[in-house]
């Protein structure tokens, strides 16, 4: 009898010194809530809890609200939420929010404790593809790592601080870890516009008698495309960041015109131009940079008798800059150009035959993009070449001097990435 006796002490003094230990063995018990940001948020919730079912024991929230029911309370307010997750012995919430707007925007995973007291976070992309969400999931885990080390160290007191050396005057300091800077903003890699452009145009020259030479058109429209690059603007180089490619072009078939003798003709009328480019952001907020760019443009007369077709091929040295208002639905955008002419085409057959010419081009518009990839744009611009001739005269009249010049507003729509 004494011997039953000692052997079911010894047993219950196991038991209780082994209880604790297998306590503690036990993975925390936790909850991951609904996250904040509609469908996207949903489907990186479900890649969460998949990813967290091997480190924790999950309680579902069919369970919080099978015991909200049970014990009376409302699990949507605070203190009921606090009440469910005291009932079930829950050690961890997991919450999780899509953070900011655009380009910016992050999905953020917090993990706190019964008191509501944060012990961990983490920041993952927005959830748009697969790849997102098991960035996301991976950075869920890690912020579930890291509050089960706080809840271990709340639980064992640290010990006393050893003293920190004497430094030493033959040993230099350790250098401080480099820190990343933050993305700021970055312009879409590529855009590409279709739209239309609709341009009033003229073009003047006086000859040696003061006699004037002109022809000019009401406002006619133009299929006008247009097509952005910056290779690297989502790259690790800084300094390769900034540079861009351009290209657009635009024309139109069948347009009127009126020539100086007040007849009325058909025309047609196109341009092309190629650029190269830096731009610098400043301030999160403000573009400026400096282009470069080789460009073609004139119009095809049907009726030459009184004044020529014109063909213009000019180098184009600018500046322009773009102000984020509303990131990135709405930029407000400005540039200037100079015209640098290298050939002036049929003009100078028929009023030089020599002409030099140059001028300047402005525009002012705004543009934007949403996170899906929609672009648009719509701009103003006005275009003015100065023209002077010399030599013995060409096939029309000795030329002078002259003016071209043009009005335009332009609409485009496209896609970016």
């Amino acid at each position: 009898m004494r011997q039953r006796s000692l052997l079911r002490v010894t047993l219950l003094a196991i038991v209780a010194w082994a209880a604790p230990i297998a306590a503690s063995a036990q993975p925390p018990r936790t909850i991951v809530l609904s996250f904040e940001g509609g469908r996207r948020a949903d489907a990186a919730r479900d890649a969460v809890v998949m990813a967290l079912a091997p480190e924790v024991q999950l309680v579902t929230e069919q369970q919080a609200v099978s015991t909200a029911a049970q014990i009376g309370v409302d699990v949507s307010t605070p203190e009921g939420m606090a009440a469910v997750v005291s009932n079930l012995g829950i050690t961890m919430v997991v919450l999780g929010a899509i953070e900011g707007r655009g380009r910016n925007a992050q999905m953020v995973i917090i993990v706190v404790d019964p008191a509501n007291s944060e012990l961990a976070r983490r920041s993952g992309p927005t959830p748009q593809s697969a790849a997102d969400r098991e960035a996301i999931a991976a950075a869920a885990v890690e912020a579930v790592r890291e509050a089960q080390a706080v809840l271990e160290r709340q639980r064992t007191p640290e010990p006393e601080p050893e003293p920190e050396p004497r430094p030493s005057m033959f040993h230099a300091p350790e250098p401080e870890p480099a820190t990343t800077p933050a993305a700021g903003w970055r312009p879409r890699a590529f855009v590409g516009y279709v739209g239309l452009r609709v341009r009033n145009v003229g073009a003047y020259v006086t000859d040696h008698t003061g006699y004037l030479h002109y022809f000019t058109s009401d406002a006619y429209p133009e299929i006008d495309l247009e097509l952005i690059g910056r290779p690297w603007s989502s790259g690790t180089n800084e300094a390769m960041r900034g540079v861009f490619f351009g290209a657009q072009g635009s024309f139109s078939v069948g347009m009127a015109y009126f020539d100086s003798t007040g007849d009325q003709a058909g025309m047609t009328s196109f341009r092309f131009r190629l650029d190269a480019g830096y731009a610098g952001v400043i301030g999160d907020v403000f573009e400026l940079g400096g282009v470069l760019g080789l460009g073609i443009e004139g119009v095809q007369l049907d009726v030459a008798d009184e004044f020529p077709s014109t063909l213009y091929t000019y180098l184009r040295p600018g500046v322009l800059g773009r102000l984020r208002a509303v990131p990135d639905f709405l930029i407000i955008e400005a540039g200037i150009g100079g015209r640098i002419g290298l050939d002036g085409g049929p003009l100078a057959a028929a009023y030089g035959p020599s002409l030099v010419f140059g001028g300047v081009d402005v525009f002012l518009g705004v543009a934007g993009s949403i996170d899906l990839g929609f672009s648009w744009a719509a701009r103003f611009g006005y275009l003015h070449h100065a023209l002077g001739f010399s030599g013995a005269g060409g096939s029309l009249a000795t030329g002078v001097s002259g003016v071209d010049e043009a009005v335009e507003g332009r609409i485009l729509v496209g896609w970016s990435i």
